[in-house]
């Protein structure tokens, strides 16, 4: 971005080494550009503007910091018929962005231009900054549940808080029935209380943790 820079990497070959000498500085340029986000796009914005300021995007900060590395002028030219370009089957004649570069109506053309085997046969292209992959859609494979899939609704942190709210209920349980005298009851009913060694409770450890 025009904050922070663009990163370029160059690679030179040595048949276009001498074109590396051309001074730029004040040459203005005609660049065609395609309101194509991220590419290039209106600004929004409550004030009108005219003129290059008016774009913002991706294409247009490529260009803007390539004139001030090289010192040229330019001015954006919108794209509104024929798209990138295809050339006519009789004339062989080019529309669109390709057909405004060869014909010299404008110099440079910056969007999301695909670079083809016919194009390269009557325009030149500077390296890609920008790769998209092609690729085929399949539905991803499904995994088979694992034994402990039912854990996934809950995060490690509420199943560690279920299984000590557990085991503290079941203690507090546990304690209370102790305590309490109603909760002991005679095993036999038909014996007389006054005989029996001890009464019960039938809430053991155990029966409290099955209980809750």
């Amino acid at each position: 971005n025009t904050t922070e820079g663009v990163n370029f990497t160059q690679t030179v070959e040595a048949e276009n080494e001498v074109s590396q000498n051309l001074d730029l500085r004040n040459v203005t340029f005609v660049v065609m550009i395609s309101l194509v986000n991220p590419h290039a796009m209106f600004k929004e914005t409550t004030v009108k503007l005219e003129g290059n300021d008016k774009y913002e995007g991706m294409g247009i900060d490529v260009i803007h910091e390539l004139s001030l590395m090289n010192g040229f002028n330019y001015t954006f030219r919108e794209q509104h018929k024929g798209g990138s370009g295809n050339p006519d089957n009789v004339t062989g004649k080019w529309d669109g962005m390709i057909g405004e570069v060869l014909s010299g109506r404008a110099d440079l053309a910056i969007a999301d231009i695909t670079i083809t085997q016919e194009r390269e046969k009557d325009a030149d292209f500077t390296m890609p900054y920008m790769n998209l992959g092609i690729s085929i859609l399949y539905k991803k494979p499904t995994k088979s549940p694992s034994l402990f899939s039912f854990m996934s609704p809950f995060s490690n942190d509420l199943w560690r808080a279920l299984i000590a709210a557990y085991v503290g209920v079941s203690l507090l349980m546990y304690i209370i029935a102790r305590i309490s005298p109603k909760e002991w009851t005679n095993p036999y009913p038909c014996v007389d209380e006054s005989e029996l060694d001890a009464l019960e409770n039938q809430f053991s450890l155990n029966n409290s943790f099955w209980f809750v």
